[in-house]
């Protein structure tokens, strides 16, 4: 391998890392009530949201990125465990037929990569 090699693998694992570390910029926290959008907030400014439906209730806030439910009416409360901030992850309240699921926020018409 030659100096330039070592640069560029250096460069790749950086910009890995940063990444993997840094927000999801322009991400937005798309909540989901029966299969049916309720609202779309974005990760980047901290809110709290009560989500009311005739299926329940659910509390979600979101802050420094991350989204969790601190309240929910449903009976096992098994909801209100998780706390996610990375995008293709969710959370699903099955009783009140809630889920929320981090998008990158990009407009689905959008090309991601031209070859």
């Amino acid at each position: 391998m030659k100096k330039g090699d070592f640069a560029v693998i250096a460069l790749v694992m950086v910009l890995a890392l940063i990444s993997v570390l840094m927000p999801n910029k322009g991400s937005v926290a798309a909540v989901y009530v029966n299969g049916e959008l309720y609202e779309k907030l974005p990760l980047d400014k901290d809110t709290q949201l009560v989500i009311e439906s005739e299926f329940g209730t659910n509390t979600l806030v979101i802050e420094n990125g991350t989204l969790r439910i601190i309240n929910a009416d449903c009976p096992n409360k098994q909801c209100e465990m998780q706390t996610v901030s990375k995008a293709v992850r969710s959370i699903v309240c099955l009783p009140n037929r809630l889920s929320v699921i981090i998008e990158n926020g990009k407009n689905d018409n959008e090309t991601d990569v031209i070859i």
